[in-house]
């Protein structure tokens, strides 16, 4: 059954099918169980993965970039959103002079937090590695702007 459009006093509604009532809760309350669980895997995982980058960023500073980086690989599977995760990745490339690879994460980390000047600025000092000074412009701009 299709939805019926309702008019009352010059607004418009749609009304459900009495059907859809029984569905409609249980489908809302599956959704509500869904986001509690992800809220509470993250909070869970939070300790987890602060626990992992401090561990990454001491491999990092001791130049033990292949440590790092082997601890990095399991953390970018498991949230290849964070800007933590891909700055840092990012930086233990370009400190093995892989600039192309360091590039990738440099971009995600920008992009994740895109009012971060470092970000910017980590990124456009990539770009000039790379020979792309136009593109090393633009960014290098764009940290000028966010940090006078």
């Amino acid at each position: 059954m299709g939805a019926t459009l309702v008019v009352a006093k010059g607004r418009q509604s749609v009304q459900r099918p009495r059907q859809c009532a029984g569905r409609c809760l249980v489908g809302a309350a599956l959704l509500g169980l869904w986001v509690t669980r992800l809220v509470g895997q993250a909070q869970n995982s939070q300790p987890d993965l602060d626990r992992a980058l401090q561990s990454a960023t001491a491999r990092y500073e001791a130049k033990d970039y292949a440590e790092a980086q082997k601890e990095l690989e399991p953390l970018l599977a498991r949230f290849p959103y964070s800007f933590e995760v891909n700055e840092l990745t990012s930086l233990v490339y370009a400190a093995q002079g892989q600039d192309y690879e360091a590039n990738r994460y440099l971009e995600n980390a920008a992009r994740f937090k895109p009012k971060d000047p470092t970000a910017h600025t980590n990124l456009a000092v990539n770009l000039v590695h790379l020979g792309k000074d136009s593109l090393a412009e633009v960014e290098f701009r764009k940290a000028v702007e966010l940090d006078p």
